[in-house]
Formats: structure tokens, sequence, C-alpha cells
């Protein structure tokens, strides 16, 4: 993925700004951003942060503001996009992950306004996800937590996550391989 500063500007591997995807605040200054990932057919670019929303944009018509996504409580810490059989198509899946302990599963069609949002929360309570990732099929989802667990979801059913231990401090960051 071409690098980005934390203001939400896309750079060339060069470090030249492509585009700026810039959040601001209520008195107009830039809010930090944590993330921001392509969709897997590269139309679409959202990014998190600590205004506690992920923003969508249709990046290659003219920057188009698409979406915002709201109901976290606190900072965003990271997002995913999951794997879209059918690219051609608006439809999106999003993974995200917050300080206020919660992983949420949002789904629905870009610029729509028939979008779903369910929160993840195993057996033992909130955990405080840092990081996101999907399987390359897309059915299950990994959050990486700061109890030194990986929770493991099936984006199916949703139920209580297979829990892999092992690490002795906080996982920042998992991959299927």
């Amino acid at each position: 993925m071409p690098p980005r500063d934390r203001e939400g500007n896309l750079l060339t591997t060069e470090g030249h700004l492509v585009r700026s995807f810039c959040s601001k605040d209520a008195h107009g200054f830039p809010t930090s951003l944590y993330r921001c990932k392509f969709s897997p057919c590269f139309n679409y670019l959202a990014a998190c942060g600590v205004d506690r929303t992920i923003k969508i944009w249709c990046w290659r018509e003219y920057d188009v503001f698409q979406a915002t996504l709201v109901g976290h409580k606190n900072a965003v810490e990271d997002l995913a996009f999951a794997p879209d059989p059918d690219s051609h198509l608006p439809n999106f899946q999003i993974a995200s992950c917050s300080r206020d302990k919660t992983t949420r599963l949002w789904t629905g069609r870009v610029g729509g306004k028939d979008l779903q949002c369910k929160i993840l929360q195993g057996k033992h309570g909130p955990k405080w996800a840092l990081a996101v990732n999907f399987s390359a099929d897309g059915s299950l989802l990994a959050t990486c937590c700061s109890d030194g667990t990986v929770q493991i979801w099936c984006t199916r059913t949703l139920t209580e996550p297979r829990v892999l231990t092992g690490h002795t401090s906080t996982v920042w960051s998992c991959s299927f391989l």
C-alpha cells in the first residue's frame, strides 16, 4: 500500500502528495488518523482515527465522499475491508476496533442507507483490540487484543470466538497465511 501520513495524505513511494483525505475537528484543525486502507477493488479508501469515525471515499472519482460510519465511543484503532468476490458492486463489509473496547462489523452499500452494525463481544466481556484482519475468503475475522490474545470470529455466525493465547503482552497485528 502507498505510504500515508497521520493527517490523511496519500503519498507516492517517493513521498509526493497524491490526494488528501484529511479529517478536521470542529475548529478546522486536522485530526490524527490511525489507519487508512483501500477496498479490495481499489475503488474506495477508508480511514479511521481520533475522531471516533470511519470515513469512506470513492477516491478514483475526484475524491467523492461516500459515508461516515459512526458508533465508536473512542478513537478507532484499525479497520479492514472484507474481501469482495463481486468487486464491481459497491457493497462492503468493514471490521473496526476501538479504544472503547468494541470490535464492530459494518455491512452496507457505499452511499446507501441500509447500513448494519454488529458489535462483537465474547463471553469474557469486551476486550481492547488494536488490529483487525480478515481471512482471504472473508469467513474469519481476527482481532488482536491488549491482553495478549488473538480472537478468531466466524463472520457468518458471529458466535463465541476461538481465543489464541501464548503472548505475554499486547498483540499489535496478525495475518492469515
